[in-house]
């Protein structure tokens, strides 16, 4: 008996102690940094599955065609994976990485019809139900292609995108075809999007149970035209837990966020040519996405162990009906669309 007692005690002793490490190691806090190794390589597998609906009102087909249905329902299992080669490092520990995209493959259905399709940007080709399809050789897709191939970007030790080249130009608004895009930026915004974006990380040791925020301003054009006010995006990130995985010091760190304040008034012409701007109408927009999740960063070696979370995007649009549905003057075709997404990022097998 006195030998069962000891034992419990000392079992117990060692538990008191385990705690007590552990607390004081939380109460000191853990500083989150990246850490960056030139000719490193980072990959991943990403998983996503989502459900999406879209509602139509006030479009009015013609007889031979038969009734528009309501709602348009999608499902969708989508899977990627990536790799990021660090190819330098500075002396304030800034790396730069790459991005090697591997093919992407996507299972939807959609009214009614279940389709796969493998989508390999890196060699032009996609492929639904078997069959390959050339993507489209034209202007775009041969100026899009080859910058995702030279995309790279600069990283802090606290995660502040500091540089970022080898965007698309279509993304930028001086493609081959710039009058295609009917959102973009240019590189002025974009620089002062960087200069504004602030880093992910604290800049302190922080506790589990400790919070802290991320906004910023979204630069957001539209046909040339800035949104006002400019969207924004809020962030709010909390230290959950510290743990391991397979030897290495885990953070459990959980996100959530908003990015609201997206309206858009686009111009746009629903008659002949020559008839005057004022009187063509316009394209409203608006946009709310909702983010949560979590991100495990491996504190030993300085970079994202995994992730999980979910997206969820509601949008709104309304145009001017088109003249061939006999509508009425002044109604507008108006679309609502959302869409959930739940995704994974795991280390690459």
């Amino acid at each position: 008996m006195a030998k069962s007692r000891l034992v419990a005690n000392t079992a117990a002793l060692v538990v008191l102690v385990v705690l007590l490490a552990a607390v004081a190691a939380n109460a000191e806090g853990v500083l989150l940094r990246y850490k960056f190794v030139p000719q490193q390589e980072l990959a991943y597998d990403m998983w996503m599955i989502g459900t999406g609906g879209m509602d139509i009102a006030g479009l009015a087909l013609p007889p031979e065609q038969g009734e528009m249905p309501g709602q348009l329902q999608m499902q969708l299992e989508a899977n990627a994976s990536f790799r990021l080669p660090v190819t330098a490092v500075d002396e304030q520990g800034n790396g730069t990485l790459g991005l090697e995209m591997g093919p992407l493959a996507m299972q939807m259905q959609a009214m009614g019809r279940s389709f796969h399709m493998t989508m390999d940007l890196t060699k032009g080709i996609m492929e639904v139900d078997g069959a390959s399809i050339p993507m489209p050789a034209g202007p775009i897709m041969q100026q899009v292609l080859p910058s995702f191939e030279n995309l790279s970007w600069t990283i802090s030790p606290r995660g502040k995108l500091i540089a970022i080249s080898g965007l698309p130009e279509l993304l930028t608004g001086g493609g081959a075809m710039p009058q295609m895009p009917m959102f973009a930026t240019n590189m002025a915004d974009l620089q002062k999007l960087l200069k504004e974006m602030p880093a992910w990380l604290p800049e302190d040791p922080v506790a589990v149970g400790d919070s802290w925020d991320m906004q910023m301003a979204l630069p957001l054009r539209a046909m040339g035209r800035y949104a006002d006010p400019p969207p924004r995006f809020a962030i709010k990130y909390t230290l959950q837990r510290l743990g391991e995985i397979d030897g290495h010091r885990i953070a459990r760190i959980g996100f959530e966020g908003v990015l609201e304040g997206v309206y858009l008034v686009v111009p746009m012409p629903v008659g002949p040519a020559q008839q005057p701007r004022e009187a063509a109408g316009d394209m409203h927009m608006a946009l709310t996405e909702t983010v949560d999740g979590q991100i495990y960063l491996d504190l030993d070696a300085g970079q994202m162990h995994s992730a999980r979370g979910n997206v969820a995007i509601d949008v709104s649009t309304s145009v001017p009906r088109p003249a061939q549905a006999g509508a009425e003057a002044g109604k507008r075709l108006v679309m609502q669309m959302g869409m959930k997404l739940h995704f994974v990022v795991s280390p690459a097998l």
